[in-house]
């Protein structure tokens, strides 16, 4: 996988080498700004684009739909230190797949990132659409949500990948996502989530 980190920070930048190359079998290029970015993307696509929200020649929105146009397939993840729901919402709506905060531990960055990776969207879940079940209890994804509710159904991840049309590697991230953002360790321990705030209702058939 092609990636291309684009920070203008360098301590930022030698970070998420570390972080990428856990993803698997990826070759890194960096760049510091929007034109050198521009300029990489010139010579080779890219798979995978990491971008820091504030560049020093572009900013969120604009840098996204530059990027696309001179890698039309790639898949760009936002990174920011402002985590304000506005801020990512904008950044989504303008065809990033996900917006992690710089504040998140290396292991939560990659499991974000992995989750795009696999065809899915990362949001963190306090900056999600509200799910109106109630303060306090975690807003998640439309895609988070069907998930879960097959899980309390007792689905397994091959079940749910072929009723929601997506691969078995996708369901795995969605599940990992969940666990994450429910602050809980395994399935058994969402499906109790699950019913007790009210996310999803039903009787529950776990599937170890």
């Amino acid at each position: 996988m092609r990636v291309l980190s684009v920070d203008d920070h360098a301590l930022v930048r030698e970070g998420l080498r570390y972080v990428l190359r856990r993803l698997g079998d990826v070759t890194i290029r960096e760049a510091g700004t929007l034109k050198g970015a521009l300029q990489s993307l010139g010579r080779e696509v890219a798979d995978l684009i990491v971008l820091d929200y504030y560049l020093p020649d572009a900013t969120g929105e604009g840098a996204i739909h530059s990027l696309l146009e001179a890698s039309p397939g790639a898949t760009i993840v936002v990174l920011s230190g402002d985590d304000s729901p506005v801020l990512a919402r904008e950044v989504i709506d303008a065809g990033a797949r996900g917006f992690v905060p710089k504040s998140y531990p290396s292991d939560r960055m990659l499991a974000a990132l992995q989750l795009v990776v696999a065809g899915g969207v990362y949001l963190p879940v306090d900056l999600s659409p509200s799910t109106g079940v109630g303060e306090g209890t975690p807003a998640l994804t439309a895609r988070q949500r069907e998930v879960l509710a097959m899980l309390v159904d007792g689905s397994s991840n091959a079940e749910i990948a072929g009723r929601l049309g997506v691969s078995a590697s996708t369901i795995r991230a969605h599940v990992s996502a969940l666990l994450r953002e429910l602050d809980v360790s395994n399935r058994t321990e969402a499906v109790a989530v699950a019913l007790r705030s009210g996310l999803v209702r039903g009787r529950a058939k776990v599937v170890r």
